[in-house]
């Protein structure tokens, strides 16, 4: 009786064995498994605050693209006013008209003192320079010359002209 309450007291131990191997299997299980839990929760966490920023960052994205184009839109404003400004905008408009209304006044005086022989032009060119011509007509060849190259008499009536010319467009300013 002794052997067989041995064997299985034996028995009884090797399965208790088994049986705390088993159960220290399973508490490291659940402990691995409480673990792997605590890990995905942090990890959605973790998803949750990258979709967050992700989103703030698209927001940030899309109002940078806003001030972008607001600002290419009041570049291509202020480009627009600096060439309408500039030498060949108004300034050149406002030049133009008033170098016309002063080749007209000046006209009107050298005709009566050239007796229509003399016609006076005033240009611009491209650069901004004046270009003062006059056209000799005797008969009926007209001929084209620069102001430096005329008589003096031929360049008195014009300087006169030209004066008188200022004079006008002055006295109604």
């Amino acid at each position: 009786i002794i052997s067989e309450l041995d064997e299985q007291v034996n028995n009884l131990q090797a399965k208790h064995g088994r049986n705390s191997d088993s159960l220290a299997n399973f508490a490291m299980q659940a402990t691995e498994k409480a673990t792997l839990a605590e890990s995905a929760r942090s990890k959605e966490e973790v998803l949750s605050k990258l979709e967050k920023l992700k989103q703030s960052e698209k927001d940030h994205i899309n109002t940078l693209t806003e001030e972008r184009e607001e600002t290419e839109s009041q570049l291509k404003t202020f480009e627009m006013i600096i060439k309408l400004m500039g030498p060949k905008g108004i300034q050149n408009y406002v030049l133009q008209s008033t170098l016309k209304r002063l080749e007209a006044a000046a006209q009107y005086h050298l005709d009566l003192l050239s007796e229509n022989t003399l016609k006076l032009t005033l240009d611009l060119e491209n650069d901004g320079k004046f270009i003062r011509q006059i056209e000799e007509v005797s008969g009926v060849q007209t001929q084209s010359r620069n102001l430096a190259v005329l008589s003096g008499g031929q360049w008195r009536r014009c300087s006169l002209a030209m004066g008188l010319g200022f004079a006008e467009l002055a006295s109604k300013q």
